[in-house]
């Protein structure tokens, strides 16, 4: 494992933490929110009913 490679157990992490976040994101049909253009996660949590940021910010970092 070279230097810039993560872990095993970091890995893991990023991709579970990744794969929530795609979870959400279709639970919430947030694509169908973004098909006329970007939003604020201020945006997306009124149309999603859901918490402001610092949740809806996490989330839209993983999907980035």
């Amino acid at each position: 494992m070279s230097k810039d490679e993560p872990s095993p157990r970091d890995a893991l992490w990023r991709m579970t933490n990744a794969y929530q976040a795609i979870h959400v994101a279709a639970t919430l049909s947030i694509a169908d929110l973004l098909k006329d253009g970007p939003k604020s996660a201020d945006e997306l949590a009124e149309a999603t009913s859901t918490h402001a940021p610092p949740s809806t910010g996490s989330y839209a970092h993983w999907l980035a």
